[in-house]
């Protein structure tokens, strides 16, 4: 049964929510630097590689390529499989 914002209740999942926040940069300046967690490469928008990203990339992604605005609900089970999403503009 969905909830007040029509998202489905999935009561095998965790109570634990994060929120974030997705801003994007059409310049900047300085040397970008790898990370604990990435490593800096260019890709066109065409060759995102979607397979080796979190599992709610493809969903918002290519709006944020595209400049359109959204705010996205994902709910994930066992911290990488994507139970369910709802984007909103």
């Amino acid at each position: 049964m969905p909830n007040a914002l029509g998202c489905p209740t999935v009561p095998c999942l965790r109570p634990n929510v994060a929120t974030y926040a997705v801003f994007r940069a059409t310049r900047f300046s300085g040397e970008p630097t790898e990370t604990d967690e990435m490593r800096p490469c260019w890709f066109s928008h065409s060759e995102v590689p979607f397979d080796k990203m979190w599992a709610d990339d493809p969903y918002w992604y290519p709006l944020l390529l595209s400049s359109t605005s959204f705010k996205g609900l994902f709910a994930f089970q066992n911290t990488t499989q994507l139970v369910w999403h709802k984007l909103l503009p």
